[in-house]
């Protein structure tokens, strides 16, 4: 599952409009020697992505942000403080933020920038927490105390905020190259996405379950064809329970390409406060 957990480690429901598509790739930077004091403090999250998707297989150097104000762009080692800037930026505002490029080694050899167009939740730091919160301690449940009736922690209970913290996040990668210039695609049943030239994903809460919380996302891709004749895009509707600050864990996905999921797989559960 090394390109599912890719595309939705970085991942996130809103249909916020992206950055100019047409913004001039910067020149490689030359980072900083030391990170931020914000990112070394807060940035313990964007730290762990880091690290997940090194170990999926993709190998990057440098980052460089391109906020829409030319005096809050950056640059850095690895990648994590430029989509943290990008997320700080995100907090602050509404719309459109900034565009991150990430400098990845591809399977050839070569250093090239991966365009993330990112726009994380507008919901809110609250909702954003409560998120966090919901995730980092979805394993730490409360017994029953004597006497009292055992938690029924298989009832699917709806969560209270609407939107995943991740937004809706883009991954472009550079002319000329696709997904499997940069990561060896191993599950058959995802061979196709290893023709992806762009990635757009999606993913909106459902409600708890099992102690865990479950999604509902949407994979859109666009990849290389070879004819003009050939669809060069399809997607992926599926529902996960995944926890992204903790990757390594096991989690189910079940989904469909090119159709939706059926209603009785997909039930509508309000994302409403909870007493």
């Amino acid at each position: 599952m090394k390109v599912l957990r890719l595309a939705l480690a970085a991942l996130f429901l809103t249909q916020m409009a992206f950055a100019d598509g047409t913004s001039a790739v910067p020149a490689k930077p030359t980072p900083p020697e030391k990170a931020s004091w914000s990112y070394r403090l807060l940035g313990f999250i964007f730290k762990g992505l880091e690290e997940s998707l090194q170990k999926s297989g993709l190998e990057f150097e440098v980052c460089s942000y391109q906020s829409l104000d030319p005096e809050k762009s950056m640059s850095a080692k690895g990648m994590g403080e430029c989509l943290f800037m990008n997320f700080k930026e995100g907090l602050s505002k509404k719309g459109d933020v900034g565009v991150t490029y990430i400098w990845v080694k591809s399977l050839r050899g070569e250093t090239l920038p991966v365009r993330v167009d990112w726009r994380p939740s507008e919901e809110g730091l609250g909702k954003m927490v409560t998120e966090v919160l919901t995730l980092a301690l979805e394993n730490n449940r409360r017994p029953s105390r004597p006497g009292l009736p055992r938690l029924d922690t298989t009832k699917q209970k709806p969560l209270s905020y609407k939107q995943n913290l991740l937004g809706h996040i883009r991954l472009t990668f550079p002319s000329g190259t696709k997904l499997v210039d940069f990561i060896a695609v191993e599950n058959q049943l995802l061979s196709e996405m290893q023709m992806a030239k762009q990635i757009d994903l999606e993913l909106t809460p459902l409600y708890k379950e099992n102690g865990k919380a479950n999604y509902k996302g949407v994979i859109s891709i666009q990849s290389e064809v070879e004819s003009p004749d050939e669809q060069g895009q399809w997607t992926i509707d599926f529902k996960t329970n995944m926890n992204f600050l903790k990757l390594s864990r096991p989690f189910n996905v079940q989904g469909h390409v090119d159709g939706g999921i059926a209603p009785e797989d997909m039930p509508e559960i309000p994302t409403e406060e909870t007493p």
